[in-house]
């Protein structure tokens, strides 16, 4: 019984924190930007809650209060009250780029973690891997999907030193 209420209790911050991180990747990774996968190409509104889910519970908590709170106050950060999400993308990718240069420490970490969170996510899709020239070097169902094929890591070369000294 206890497991099921804390799972029904945490619900309401979990889609709190879909909302916020969701928000925050369309303003990081817009559509129409070029040739490069927007946020819906690298699928990061169905991969939020897997990748939410593989983090150590400590990670999980601290990145589910951070969206949370962005959606919750974001609005405010920018201005105006009410949910981040509600903001337009462009409002929103100001607001984000703001934060990354702003001077006041917590504005800047909090821009930041935006951006890496979003990042980290987004990178990690093999139509993603694809378009910036990645392969890769795992094993992984959706990498052949994406004709991302194993490579092995090159072996580097080492050059002899001559008898003399130098090479």
């Amino acid at each position: 019984m206890i497991p099921e209420l804390t799972r029904l209790l945490h619900a309401p911050v979990r889609h709190l924190a879909r909302r916020g991180f969701l928000a925050c990747a369309e303003a990081v990774f817009p559509e129409g930007h070029g040739d490069r996968p927007d946020w819906r190409a690298a699928e990061l509104d169905t991969r939020f809650d897997a990748w939410l889910d593989a983090l150590p519970p400590e990670t999980r908590r601290l990145m589910e209060a951070v969206f949370t709170t962005i959606e919750l106050g974001g609005g405010l950060l920018g201005a105006r009250p009410g949910a981040f999400s509600a903001l337009s993308v462009r409002r929103r990718t100001d607001l984000i780029s703001h934060w990354r240069a702003s001077h006041f420490v917590p504005l800047r970490f909090l821009g930041d973690a935006i951006k890496s969170a979003t990042a980290m996510l987004y990178m990690s899709h093999p139509t993603v891997l694809r378009h910036v020239g990645a392969r890769s070097a795992c094993d992984h169902p959706e990498n052949a999907r994406a004709g991302i094929t194993r490579v092995p890591f090159p072996r580097f070369q080492t050059r002899e030193t001559p008898a003399g000294g130098a090479p």
